[in-house]
């Protein structure tokens, strides 16, 4: 007899991490669902593997890399997962990385709000604001409000920074996972999708 439930790999994940990266095959059709899933993936794989190396310097890198992805998602939960990594008490791996680790699931088990992703990209626009002209300020705060009220999707922002990054050169920007999150071949461009998927992030 077959009964119904999680494959191997599904079981897997569960195990490890239950609730945060298992996802109805019919629901991943929606574009902004499945990089939502994506998303939460590929961070989990990495984070797997900083808490193998069980090495504090990964752990750090970690946090910094993935520093405006964790703000998109709470920005509260961000800032305390700073400071259990900033270890002022000088805590071991282990009791440092049990403490990270629930806030990140915890900060993973909700989709971000567009409202949370804007907040993120005027963060990202100040890194530029001595280079851009007025104009092109405009600009850009043009397109943040065509995502905000739905006519663009969130990507297309993202593009934009990504042209602003290699334009002038910012490393920290560059390296941040926010604007890279998984392989770029995953990513979708079914902009049709991507749209109909705003009600599930407008909450």
């Amino acid at each position: 007899m077959i009964e119904k439930g999680a494959g191997l790999f599904g079981k897997s994940i569960l195990d490890k991490y239950p609730n945060i990266a298992i996802e109805n095959e019919g629901v991943l059709t929606n574009s902004r669902i499945r990089e939502q899933w994506l998303t939460k993936l590929f961070v989990l794989r990495f984070y797997r593997a900083i808490k193998d190396s069980e090495s504090y310097k990964n752990l750090v890198n970690f946090h910094s890399i993935n520093q405006f992805l964790l703000m998109a998602y709470n920005q509260n939960l961000m800032r305390r997962m700073g400071r259990i990594v900033a270890n002022p008490k000088k805590a071991s791996f282990n009791s440092v990385i049990s403490q990270y680790e629930k806030l990140l699931i915890a900060l993973l088990g909700n989709p971000a709000r567009y409202t949370s992703h804007i907040n993120v990209l005027m963060h990202a626009l100040g890194y530029f604001k001595k280079n851009l002209s007025n104009q092109e300020k405009a600009f850009y705060l043009d397109e943040l409000e065509k995502y905000r009220t739905g006519w663009i999707p969130l990507f297309v922002i993202n593009e934009l920074i990504k042209v602003l990054i290699l334009r002038y050169d910012e490393d920290y920007l560059r390296e941040q996972s926010y604007f890279n999150p998984y392989p770029s071949e995953l990513m979708s461009f079914d902009i049709k999708n991507t749209w109909r998927g705003r009600s599930y992030w407008k909450k």
